[in-house]
């Protein structure tokens, strides 16, 4: 079965619209949820001069992984970030479409995964909240999708990637997965 390519936007668009939506009316303050604060700081600490320890490169935190920090940072704070996790969480709808279709060869199935993604609240909340989930769940369901189509080294990659987005306190799980 072929793809319909049109559907797939269609999907993103949609998904992209309501979170854009809700992102604009629902407007989340970042003293709700410490972590947010928390990227930030630990983004701009390990960038720009670390008066503490007199220099850059310093990474302060044993709980939160460094890749979404410097995400933050590269983005130019915030809100800049949420909108890629809008981005990203819009793609994610799309991903899910195509693994529900890669494990059952069914569109119907597909389009109704892809919607109930699209229209999950808390999905919607975590992209617009500044948190870690909507880039973990984009990489996860990458990771699955890769390697049902047996690209294993690429998922290998995407996996290890997805280890530095989500806060734990094990920095050698990557080369565990190698």
């Amino acid at each position: 079965m072929k793809l319909n390519t049109k559907l797939l936007y269609v999907i993103f668009f949609i998904a992209f619209i309501i979170r854009i939506t809700f992102f604009y009316f629902y407007n989340l303050p970042p003293e709700l949820i410490p972590d947010t604060i928390t990227y930030s700081k630990l983004g701009r600490d390990f960038f720009e001069f670390n008066e503490v320890y007199g220099k850059k490169y310093i990474y302060d935190s044993h709980i939160h992984m460094p890749l979404y920090s410097i995400l933050s940072y590269l983005f130019g704070g915030r809100e800049n970030l949420i909108i890629f996790d809008i981005i990203l969480s819009s793609i994610t709808s799309v991903l899910i479409y195509l693994l529900s279709f890669q494990l059952s060869n069914n569109k119907l199935v597909s389009l109704i995964s892809s919607i109930l993604f699209t229209l999950n609240p808390f999905l919607i909340f975590f992209s617009i909240s500044g948190l870690t989930e909507t880039s973990y769940i984009f990489l996860l369901i990458l990771f699955c999708i890769l390697i049902l189509s047996k690209k294993f080294f690429l998922s290998f990659i995407i996996l290890c990637i997805s280890i530095y987005i989500r806060p734990t306190i094990e920095f050698l799980y990557p080369f565990i997965i190698f």
